[in-house]
């Protein structure tokens, strides 16, 4: 059994990355005694994006602001609440680490937190808030969504169970502050993240409105969150750097300004290799092309990743594609975009079909990796899906098949004889 193997690599990939890639799969198609040639497909470097001025387009690329230590209280508050964002309870969370006082009353005495919950729940927000609220995107129906969730949560009962007369006022800050990063929440899942119009002045003003209605805020209480995580603020922001709520790329806006400049230099890689393909994309399936046709003797097999799967689509959809014998698409879009009417090559159409010389199409995908997508139900009788799972949340799950032993098995029974 002979084959021959090109290996094209998907958004944001430069060297020395795709050779790490390259020598894992070189590594995996070794089956007993026999070695399949992989050819390489490397496109990056030519074809791919980068910064042609050198960054001259970004404001503050060239600043150099310290990573490490203590966020200034503005970015503070902007890094908090993009993991409030994330995580509701984030606060609370924290607030649970705080070691009890010696006054906590007997088992025989009502929690200090009893008035705290039952000014939660029996909790009407007055006409003004709702005005607010409603300004930002957030209904009333959604605000009271989201007290039922946070009410609901063992985080939240576990803070009424802790809190204390002398810390109530931190409590109550971090419960509004998560009523209102869940309503944020639930718009965007209701209604996409273009409904919520919450400025960080008017957020403030409706969770101050919040800890006001439920028993206001006492004076002189110490931020006991903040003094224990400023300075791990950074450290946290690094492991949530980059996150997706419906599509839309979420950074953080004070770790981002520190990091601007190789912020920008990946995203030019990686963002930038997908909106540069679709206004330049021919390039790239003429570098796809030269290499396939530059390869003596079949079957030849198209192993294509995440951008370079659709870019291998695009290629075989063209007059006079070149001859593949197998294309292999893993954690790659080129469904969805046909499905989107974006694919460059085929205009999308009701019951359409792949033309009769498109090769066999075995498409990997992990339910894990939000870039991956299913074909067969697009592209009845032509795809044949594939799913794997690689044990890792996304992003990595994205990255994470070549060393998946059920990719290569499903590649290794489907090698043309």
């Amino acid at each position: 059994m002979n084959a021959n193997f090109i290996f094209v690599h998907g958004t944001g990939v430069r060297q020395p990355a795709y050779r790490i890639t390259l020598k894992k799969i070189r590594k995996h198609l070794k089956k007993e005694d026999k070695s399949f040639p992989v050819y390489e497909c490397y496109w990056g470097d030519e074809c791919g994006s980068k910064l042609n001025e050198g960054g001259k387009s970004i404001p503050t690329f060239d600043t150099n602001r310290s990573v490490g230590g203590y966020l200034s209280d503005k970015d503070y508050k902007i890094a908090l609440w993009h993991l409030l964002y994330q995580n509701p309870f984030f606060e609370l969370e924290i607030l649970s680490l705080r070691e009890p006082e010696n006054n906590y009353p007997p088992p025989s005495q009502e929690l200090p937190g009893k008035g705290l919950d039952e000014s939660i729940r029996n909790f009407t927000p007055p006409q003004e808030l709702l005005d607010k609220l409603a300004e930002a995107g957030i209904k009333e129906e959604i605000f009271q969504q989201a007290r039922d969730r946070i009410i609901e949560d063992t985080n939240y009962q576990k803070a009424i169970n802790q809190a204390q007369q002398s810390t109530m006022g931190d409590y109550r800050q971090a419960i509004a502050k998560a009523l209102v990063a869940q309503s944020a929440i639930l718009v965007s899942e209701t209604y996409g993240a273009q409904a919520l119009c919450l400025m960080g002045d008017s957020r403030d003003q409706i969770v101050t409105e919040i800890v006001s209605a439920i028993g206001g805020s006492e004076r002189g209480v110490v931020d006991w969150v903040k003094n224990l995580v400023q300075e791990k603020l950074p450290k946290l922001l690094d492991s949530a750097v980059v996150t997706t709520t419906n599509g839309i790329l979420q950074i953080p806006t004070g770790w981002a300004l520190r990091k601007r400049g190789s912020l920008s230099q990946s995203i030019a890689a990686t963002a930038g290799d997908v909106i540069m393909y679709q206004s330049r994309g021919q390039k790239i399936r003429d570098f796809i092309r030269e290499k396939i046709t530059s390869i003596q003797g079949h079957p030849v097999i198209l192993i294509a990743h995440s951008l370079g799967g659709i870019a291998a689509v695009d290629l075989l959809l063209e007059p006079d594609p070149p001859k593949v014998d197998l294309l292999v698409t893993i954690g790659s879009q080129a469904p969805l975009l046909y499905e989107w009417n974006a694919l460059t090559n085929m205009k999308y159409q009701t019951g359409a079909r792949l033309p009769d010389n498109f090769p066999k199409w075995l498409n990997i995908y992990d339910e894990r990796d939000f870039l991956s997508y299913i074909g067969s139900g697009i592209f009845p009788g032509k795809v044949e899906d594939i799913k794997v799972s690689n044990g890792q949340p996304f992003p990595a799950s994205h990255g994470a098949y070549w060393n998946n032993p059920n990719v290569w098995s499903a590649i290794f029974e489907r090698i043309p004889k």
